[in-house]
């Protein structure tokens, strides 16, 4: 194997990949396609230099002019590529044009074999967005050949700011971020093209943009050299604003520059070693095995470091006797050498050990008395905070409100019979070890960690004041029917934060009742809502990438909430992934919107989907959004996880949809108005999230479809006519001519090109398409003027 599949940084890309926490983009380069013989960019530079010395005649290498080609040379030497092709750009024009148009020209480029590296990345399950600084264009045709369409996003560096919306969305999209080989107005070659792009277009945008997708988006970068000014401006900038996360970096590179600057910069370097084949290094095979091993990994127990206890070793440890004579005098003093000794036994043996479970068998008596909390001396004090007043009680557990010194804090305990069960043991101890890392990490959405103990079990934590979310709905109704939308919007940025955390903290119990929003009071109005903070609690349930055991069961009259992969005992089924807490969401947003707990199984229930879009209707008065939540819902439940979207998708399809409600057109997602276009037509309809295409549902025999199209932004239009059966044949085929010619002519006039009419005599076809940019500025008035269009298209031919 060429290289090592214990390296550290690549268990945690496998580990971060796997549970899906944050979506993963690749950053692709030169090395990706020089295996199909495009070359790399030194390689292209010695080309261009040796064209060079062919084509200009040393009698002209005199005075200003040969010392402008020794600047060539040297800069060439240096490897500083940009201004080496800059100065021939700038004084050798004709020359720097024809060769590159011979080495990036359509006949080779359009021929060439597409390289199996990014095969291999379109088949990977989460990778669906590539950003490339080649200009060949074989990212975008590696997928067309992978998906059989060449319905994707594609932009370049020029345009990039116009798939913001659709990158988070996570269509599947292709960025030139240089250009590409057959627009050559979008090329990045020289220097003075990319000071273009980083500092002139759109007065730095292109720089916001990147800034952006390194801040909120885990990056692999593959087959590219990150200190380059390309890539490496970026990472310092962040990394000065401490904005800059993990990402990692799949080299050959082993040199001490490369290693420097990737620990300078956050940047995790995964190393291989290429396979040397006819004395030629092969890079292919050892990419390609990484990111197989990356596809396939399933995430999997690894340990856990909490603050250290104090802990009780050695031989001379007191009797059960000893204890049960000094518990009611010393009892704060008894329990401590008892927790001491508890944490020793833990950590040295662990708690399936022979030692352990005898420690557990000959103190029972004690550890069971000095595990009992209450507000009456001598059990009302814990870790040194007196217990005031129960908050919440449980068969298994207590919440205490507690203080020491006028601080106030809640403290969670479990009976010590639950203690001794080992799936409520893991299950506690994970929401002690979750709430310690988000605590640690300044995650601010969670009860803040203060202390644990092991006698009794018990977490001390913030206490939060406020009202949760079933309370609110069950008080404020109308206040919540206004602002549901916002207020999801506000959960899924919480839950998103956990995931994003250096733990990777999965909630996986998301409920109405562990959603608390902090200091809320009953006549709070939207500007004060949007001020309050909100926590999540009971992380019981929850899963960080430092997680082992069991979760505990759950309650039968929640089982809605539940995904599929929670129901068995052991979470046999990869429970390690964000799409859990994604189901979980969408049954809290079916909840919002029905004011009802959601039926066991999901997407798997006969007729859910016409159940949900029956909760959504009546709930939602704007069709367009009803739909799309109801859509949006559906997929967030379904069944099979990797049919579910990702968070980040979600939270963008719901800034989309509060968009929509501000009714301004013109900066609603092009797909939006597409779908726009069938609700004022007034027909019912299918829509297709995945081909944006809607088709508009009819017993006859009519097809009527409208698609946008990402390359040119386009709305496409699809009509075909058969003659219905019972329909006069003699008169059918006239009669459906008329119609044609007279919306052909009512199209052109809309701004529609008509390019394609056919058919015979008893049926015609015919296709249309407009930009949206021609369109977006009076859209209503455009919706208006498809509806008259759409109504002949459909209308009965008599």
């Amino acid at each position: 194997m060429s290289y090592e599949r214990d390296q550290k940084n690549l268990e945690l890309l496998k580990k971060e990949y796997s549970e899906n926490t944050k979506r993963i983009i690749i950053f692709s380069g030169a090395g990706c396609s020089c295996e199909v013989g495009i070359p790399i960019w030194n390689t292209l530079a010695d080309g261009l230099f040796n064209y060079l010395n062919q084509v200009t005649p040393s009698e002209s290498l005199v005075g200003d002019f040969l010392d402008i080609f020794h600047d060539v040379e040297d800069a060439l030497s240096r490897g500083d590529f940009w201004t080496f092709f800059s100065l021939v750009e700038k004084n050798w024009n004709t020359a720097y044009e024809d060769y590159l148009n011979e080495v990036f020209s359509h006949e080779k480029l359009s021929q060439i074999e597409v390289p199996v590296v990014y095969e291999t990345l379109w088949r990977m399950k989460y990778i669906n967005q590539i950003f490339t600084l080649n200009i060949d264009g074989l990212a975008s045709r590696a997928y067309e050949k992978h998906n059989g369409t060449s319905d994707f996003f594609e932009y370049n560096g020029f345009n990039v700011l116009d798939s913001k919306n659709y990158l988070d969305r996570n269509y599947p999209m292709v960025v030139n971020l240089h250009g590409k080989y057959d627009q050559r107005s979008t090329w990045v070659m020289n220097g003075e093209e990319r000071e273009n792009l980083f500092s002139k277009f759109h007065s730095g945008n292109y720089k916001a943009y990147i800034r952006y997708l390194f801040s909120n988006y885990t990056i692999i970068f593959l087959g590219i050299n990150i200190i380059d000014d390309s890539i490496s401006q970026f990472l310092m900038e962040l990394k000065n604003d401490k904005l800059l996360k993990n990402h990692y970096w799949i080299t050959d590179r082993k040199d001490g520059v490369a290693f420097r600057f990737a620990q300078d910069n956050s940047v995790r370097i995964i190393n291989y070693m290429p396979d040397i084949i006819n004395n030629e290094a092969i890079h292919t095979l050892s990419i390609c095995s990484i990111l197989d091993d990356i596809d396939k990994y399933k995430s999997s127990d690894v340990g856990v470091k909490l603050p250290k206890l104090e802990e009780k070793s050695g031989n001379d440890f007191p009797d059960n006797s000893y204890f049960l004579n000094g518990l009611m005098n010393c009892f704060q003093s008894c329990r401590s050498q008892l927790n001491a000794r508890y944490e020793f036994l833990k950590n040295q043996y662990g708690r399936n050990s022979p030692q352990f479970k005898s420690f557990l068998k000959d103190y029972d008596s004690v550890l069971a008395l000095a595990s009992l909390v209450t507000e009456s001396h001598p059990f009302d004090f814990v870790n040194g905070y007196k217990i005031i007043s129960r908050i919440h009680s449980s068969s298994s557990a207590n919440v205490w409100f507690a203080s020491k010194d006028c601080d106030g804090i809640a403290i969670k305990t479990l009976t010590y019979q639950a203690a001794n069960e080992n799936v409520e043991y893991d299950s506690f101890m994970r929401g002690v070890e979750s709430l310690y890392y988000l605590t640690v990490g300044e995650i601010k959405v969670a009860p803040r960690y203060i202390f644990h103990t092991n006698v009794p079990l018990s977490l001390g934590m913030e206490n939060i004041n406020g009202a949760s979310l079933l309370e609110l709905l069950q008080s404020q109704r109308e206040f919540m029917r206004q602002n549901w939308l916002t207020l999801f919007k506000k959960i899924c940025e919480a839950i998103l934060q956990c995931h994003n955390s250096e733990a990777s903290v999965l909630h996986r119990d998301i409920k109405p009742g562990n959603i608390i929003f902090e200091d809320y009071w009953t006549w709070c109005d939207d500007k004060d809502f949007e001020k309050i903070s909100l926590k999540l609690i009971n992380f019981d349930m929850s899963w960080h990438k430092f997680s082992s055991g069991n979760t505990k069961s759950i309650k039968a009259d929640e089982v809605g909430y539940y995904a599929p992969e929670q129901r068995n005992y052991k979470n046999s089924e990869l429970p390690r992934t964000a799409k859990t807490d994604v189901f979980m969401l969408g049954m809290l947003l079916f909840f919002l919107l029905s004011e009802e707990n959601p039926p066991e199984g999901g997407a798997s229930i006969e007729g859910w989907s016409e159940h949900i879009l029956s909760k959504t209707s009546s709930s939602i008065r704007n069709t367009l959004i009803s739909n799309r939540i109801g859509r949006m819902i559906f997929h967030m439940t379904q069944r099979d996880m990797m049919e579910r979207p990702d968070l980040k998708e979600v939270l963008s399809n719901i800034q989309s949809i509060l968009t929509v409600q501000e009714n301004n057109w013109s900066n609603v997602d092009q797909d939006f108005l597409v779908e726009q276009i069938f609700i004022v037509s007034g027909f019912d309809y299918d829509w297709n999230e995945k081909t944006m295409t809607g088709k508009i549902k009819t017993p006859r025999q009519i097809d009527f479809s409208l698609r946008y199209v990402p390359r040119g932004q386009l709305i496409h239009l699809e009509f075909m006519r058969q003659r219905d059966d019972g329909q006069d044949r003699k008169n059918f085929g006239g009669r459906l001519n008329d119609l044609i010619s007279e919306v052909k002519a009512e199209l052109t006039n809309y701004g529609w090109t008509v390019d394609n009419i056919g058919g015979g005599t008893f049926s015609k076809s015919l296709k249309a398409e407009i930009k949206i940019r021609d369109i977006k500025s009076e859209f209503e008035k455009f919706s208006s003027e498809t509806k008259i269009v759409i109504e002949k298209f459909m209308s009965h031919l008599t």
